[in-house]
């Protein structure tokens, strides 16, 4: 059985995930439109975007090291093309590029379930490292 401080600590990157996710949802707005009272700065967009997506990579490598398991997740990180197309995204973004735009961005948001997948993926960690650490949920959250 994994050490539930090993969880713990693994859903300390998942809550640096959370961050950008719920500053993107602030510069979105909820339901994915920009918000009509904030101007929406796109390239502060892709920067949050970015961030959120390499954090939320370190999360799947942390899921696999430390070996859990939830028939959700493990459905959605069965998919190993999504799973590496958002590795490569991670490492473009965190290691120098010289394009602008690296091709691996452009792979990542051409693959036309990502968005989806990213969204499910999210959700179903959130739910599974909170029962693994033992946060209860209710029907509006925590």
């Amino acid at each position: 059985m994994i050490e539930k401080t090993k969880i713990i600590t693994l859903h300390k990157y998942f809550n640096r995930a959370q961050f950008a996710h719920a500053n993107l949802l602030q510069m979105f707005g909820k339901l994915g439109e920009p918000s009509l009272d904030k101007p929406v700065n796109l390239l502060t967009i892709e920067q949050v975007l970015s961030v959120y997506y390499g954090l939320l990579y370190v999360v799947i490598e942390g899921w696999i090291e430390l070996d859990l398991s939830d028939n959700k997740v493990d459905e959605l990180l069965s998919n190993n093309k999504n799973v590496n197309l958002l590795k490569r995204y991670r490492n473009k973004t965190f290691h120098y590029q010289k394009n602008w735009v690296p091709s691996a961005y452009k792979d990542f948001y051409d693959k036309k379930d990502t968005a989806k997948w990213l969204y499910d993926l999210y959700n179903n960690l959130d739910r599974a490292l909170k029962e693994k650490i033992g946060i209860n949920i209710n029907s509006e959250g925590v």
